[in-house]
């Protein structure tokens, strides 16, 4: 079966505007904008509406990226856009892997939309956690050594108890993979190409968690060196590290 990796290459070198709309989500999502986000969404959905074949399941894929970016800069809307946003991912990307039952990309996000979906309910986490676990999976049996997907199995074991086969040794195991994975990744690589910013932020978060405070703080400091407008972690996350009692 041809990959989504290798479909996204042939349909992104003949369709420039999709490049350009890949590179205004990216922004946004640096600076956490949720203005920009929505217009690229709003982008997706009618490309979504008026494509076929590979090219919708691209669109299904990039369109669900965002619903999930949207979703924890909306947690605290009145409004709940966020809950919509994030249960619009869980749709598309099911719709996605019943598609290309072998993308392992869109298993690995979808495992990790499971994951924002467990709420403080008890049972959300007994119907979603074993989602969640049986996706990961999934995408790990598929392609263990996609960065992202190595990545996204890292913060997840960072949300799962030890007894259900998480914990903070699995999740630095998987995230130090994610990391050396994704120095060997071309940077000019196909569209799923993410990820470079979120694995530095969430080994910084891993080794604040244990009382690492410097060893986060060269983790924040690289992801900024990458891209200085980043926000999360220049408003949120170090300045959680300089006020450990401060809630992030």
């Amino acid at each position: 079966m041809v990959s989504m990796i290798m479909l996204s290459f042939l349909f992104v070198a003949a369709n420039e505007p999709l490049t350009l709309l890949i590179a205004r989500i990216e922004h946004a999502m640096i600076a956490g904008s949720i203005g920009q986000l929505e217009q690229c969404r709003q982008t997706l959905l009618e490309n979504v509406a008026k494509s076929s074949g590979s090219e919708a399941n691209l669109m299904r894929y990039t369109l669900a990226y965002v619903d999930w970016r949207l979703y924890p800069l909306l947690m605290t809307d009145k409004g709940k856009r966020g809950e919509v946003y994030i249960q619009e991912a869980e749709k598309q990307l099911k719709e996605l892997v019943k598609a290309e039952p072998g993308n392992a990309e869109a298993h690995a996000l979808l495992s990790t939309v499971y994951g924002q979906e467990i709420g403080t309910s008890v049972w959300e986490g007994m119907v979603l956690g074993p989602k969640s676990s049986a996706s990961i999976d999934t995408a790990l049996k598929l392609a263990k050594d996609d960065p992202r997907v190595a990545l996204q199995a890292g913060v997840g074991a960072m949300f799962t108890p030890k007894m259900f086969g998480g914990g903070t040794e699995k999740a630095e195991k998987e995230l130090r993979r994610a990391e050396a994975l994704f120095s060997k990744e071309p940077t000019n690589t196909a569209w799923p190409n993410w990820g470079r910013l979120d694995v530095l932020a969430w080994m910084g978060q891993l080794l604040a968690s244990k009382g690492d405070r410097e060893g986060a703080r060269a983790y924040y400091n690289r992801a900024l060196a990458l891209e200085p407008d980043y926000g999360w972690v220049r408003y949120v996350l170090l300045p959680a590290l300089d006020n450990p009692t401060k809630k992030k």
